[in-house]
Order: C-alpha cells, then sequence, then structure tokens
C-alpha cells in the first residue's frame, strides 16, 4: 500500500514512517512548512533532507506559509484581539493540514494518509469514526474532531483514507521501541536533527506545549510584531463591579489567567485568588472572578450537533433531550450499534488535557443553540471553547459523535 506520512520530524511522525516502511508499504514523506516565524519546529530545507535520507525515505516539502496564515494565525489574531479563547490546532487540521495532505495524496494517486497522531478510525458497517486511543493521556481526537467532515474530491469521507497507527500504543511503549531501533539510533547520530539535540535521552524528552507559531509563548510579542496591535491600560472589577486595580492592556491576558494580573503585585493579598472571566475590549475592561464562582453545570453551545448516517441510522435531537433513534433493518452490526446507544452514557470535554465530564441533560433552544447539563459542576468552562461529544464505549474506543461552541455560560 502506498503511504503519505505528514512528517513533523519528531518521534512520533518518525515511527510512523519507520512502522510503515518495516512493513513494506511504499511512504512517501510530506513536510508542511508553514510559520512566519522561524522556530525549531520548522527547521531549513537541507536539514529535513539530511533526515529524510538518513532513514532512506523521499521527502517532498510543501510550503502552506500562505493557507496557514489566512485561515489559522489571522483568526487566532483575530479571536485574541476581541477577547476571545481561539484553538489554532482545531482550525489548523481542519482547514489547512489534512485538506492539504488529501490533495497531495489524490494527485499523486497514494492510497492512505498516515500521521502521528494519537487517535483512531473506526469502521462499522462502511461507515467511519473518529475514536480514542489507548493512550488516553496523549488522546488528541479533540483537536482532530472538526476532519470528521472532511471529504475527498469524490465526496467520500476523508476519514476513509486516514490511518493512525499509534492508536494502539502508549507513549511509553513508543519511546522504548523506538529507542531499540537500529534505523533510530541512526538518526539520533544526525547532527542536525532537532532530535539529537533534543533526545540526548529518552527518559527527559519534553515536547513543546506551546503554539508552533509563537514558539516562545509570548502572545503579545506577537501581536505586536505581526499585526501592529496598540494596548493601554485599563480598569479591574470584580463580579459586582467593584474596582480591584488596573490592567497593563487587554492583550497581556486571557480568559481563566490567574498569575500576573495585577501591576502591583501587593494587591493579589486580600488572601483571595482571582482569575480572569470577561474581557471585554469595547471598554477596555477586564472583569475577574473568585476561585468559587469558577465552576457551572450548564453551559450554552452553538453550532448543530453531528449527527452520524450509520446506513439509515437516524439521531435525533428533541425538545427536551437528546434522543437516538436507530432505524436499520440491513446492517449485520444493527443490534450491537442500538445496544451501545441505549446502555452507554455521553460525556464531553472542552480542553485537550481535560478529562471529561458527563453529560446530564441536553436541551434545544432557540436556532442552533443548545443548553447542556452536566453531571457534576465543571471547573472553567470558557466562551468560544469547543465542546466536543464522546459515546461512552465498553468494549471499544469511545467514538466522538458531536460537537459545538460555548457561546455563554
Amino acid at each position: 500500500m502506498k503511504y503519505i506520512v505528514w512528517f513533523s520530524w519528531w518521534i512520533d511522525s518518525t515511527f510512523v514512517a519507520l512502522h510503515l516502511k518495516k512493513q513494506w508499504h511504499d511512504v512517501l514523506l510530506v513536510h508542511l512548512k508553514n510559520t512566519i516565524e522561524p522556530n525549531k519546529c520548522c527547521q531549513l530545507p537541507k536539514d529535513l533532507m539530511n533526515l529524510a535520507n538518513k532513514l532512506n525515505l523521499p521527502l517532498k516539502i510543501v510550503d502552506t506559509t500562505k493557507e496557514f496564515k489566512n485561515l489559522v494565525i489571522d483568526n487566532f489574531a483575530k479571536n485574541y484581539i476581541s477577547g476571545l479563547t481561539p484553538n489554532p490546532c482545531i482550525n489548523c487540521n481542519w482547514l489547512v493540514r489534512f485538506p492539504i495532505l488529501n490533495k497531495i495524496r489524490e494527485e499523486l494517486w497514494y492510497d492512505k494518509i498516515a500521521t502521528g497522531h494519537y487517535a483512531k478510525i473506526i469502521n462499522i458497517n462502511w461507515e467511519y469514526f473518529l475514536a480514542r486511543p489507548k493512550d488516553l493521556k496523549k488522546d488528541q481526537t479533540y483537536m482532530l474532531y472538526r476532519i470528521i467532515w472532511l471529504t475527498t474530491s469524490l465526496n467520500e469521507p476523508l476519514l476513509r483514507y486516514l490511518d493512525f497507527p499509534l492508536w494502539n500504543y502508549k507513549k511509553e511503549e513508543i519511546k522504548k521501541l523506538i529507542s531499540s531501533d537500529p534505523y533510530f539510533l541512526q538518526l539520533i547520530s544526525l547532527q542536525t536533527s532537532p532530535i539529537s539535540s533534543n533526545f540526548h535521552s529518552l527518559k527527559n524528552y519534553k515536547e513543546s506545549q506551546n503554539i508552533c507559531f509563537i514558539p516562545d509563548d509570548d502572545y503579545p510579542r506577537f501581536l505586536k510584531q505581526n499585526y501592529n496591535v496598540i494596548t493601554k491600560p485599563g480598569p479591574i472589577y470584580d463580579k459586582k463591579w467593584n474596582y480591584l486595580w488596573e490592567h497593563k492592556g487587554l492583550i497581556y491576558y486571557t480568559i481563566w489567567q490567574r498569575r500576573n494580573i495585577f501591576l502591583h503585585q501587593e494587591k493579589i493579598a486580600m488572601n483571595k485568588k482571582w482569575y480572569v472571566i470577561k474581557i471585554n475590549t469595547k471598554n477596555n475592561v477586564l472583569i475577574l472572578w473568585e476561585e468559587k464562582d469558577l465552576y457551572n453545570k450548564e453551559v450554552i453551545i452553538t453550532n448543530t450537533i453531528r449527527h452520524y448516517n450509520i446506513s439509515q441510522t437516524i439521531w435525533k435531537i428533541t425538545t427536551d433531550k437528546l434522543n437516538f433513534i436507530f432505524r436499520n433493518l440491513q446492517s449485520s452490526s444493527s443490534e450491537i450499534i442500538w445496544y451501545h446507544l441505549q446502555s452507554t452514557p455521553l460525556y464531553w470535554k472542552i480542553r485537550y488535557h481535560h478529562p471529561g465530564e458527563y453529560i446530564e441533560t441536553f436541551v434545544k433552544l432557540e436556532d442552533t443553540n443548545y443548553k447542556i447539563t452536566f453531571k457534576n459542576p465543571v471547573r472553567a468552562p470558557t466562551p468560544w471553547q469547543h465542546l466536543v461529544i464522546y459515546l461512552w464505549n465498553k468494549e471499544e474506543n469511545d467514538i466522538v459523535i458531536g460537537w459545538g461552541v460555548i457561546n455563554r455560560l
């Protein structure tokens, strides 16, 4: 089989490439150059070529800087400046990375796209689902959920042509396997490789948690340099509009931020923990809440919930709660699917590392708004966060079945 492997040239994508090569697949490495600032994640083409040569695999470097800036970075900047909490990784996956990888796959007549993401594709009677992997600590389905809607030029679901080989591995297993692989041991000796500089010890290897186009995690610097953002001080109020202090400029703050809020640290006294709850860009005002105010048992989400059509399956939302109505007399798996839907609960995640919380009720409001009530109060749900809904599955991997964007608390 012919595979395109998205090559970020870190341990996961390197393992995927070697794994497929060992299985005698035809592998083409594809690196997407997409940053507007030099950083450690995107090195020079000659370095990538050296690395690919070390792996003895062909490499294609595609410049996606324009698409990435227009669809991801500009969107991030616009929303962040507006006081929202954007997630550029979600937009990158469904607007840039996977559409471009699929375009290359179709143009070169390759069979599959493989990446180093921790997720799983499940095929039920030729219907494809995005599911959580074995290593739940590395689960990336939250960042990937929107690729569910992507299609090929023949209007087929892109999930059919995706492969996530790491779904059945834990990160520590990958490290153990790859540290004993002769190909990888040779790779470490490559001086220009980031793996050689950061991988002196696999046990001490740390992955970057920052946004790739802001490697130093300094959002204000990035916005000032690239978008000419001008900031000015303004008032800080508590939940009851009592004046607390003065902020140094709204771009220095994000929702639920706790540290470095006040200009003068002595004002943090009052024996209270303060968190940013609202950024009012129109009036240049910062609103803070205390720790006890952070918990919510319900949110309002916008955008419709995704309804999978499993052959003739109908999943319907009523005005009272989320109901699953199943009709399929032809599918051999109909009884199994019906059993899962009837006997297993739904839960949701609002952040990459969020453990998830069960849904108690799901009520349709006006237009495309829905109110979700949680089984237990949840700490710090945030307007503009993506909320991904999962179907809990005891026998197999939990499946992504829907999503929404938090509109208000």
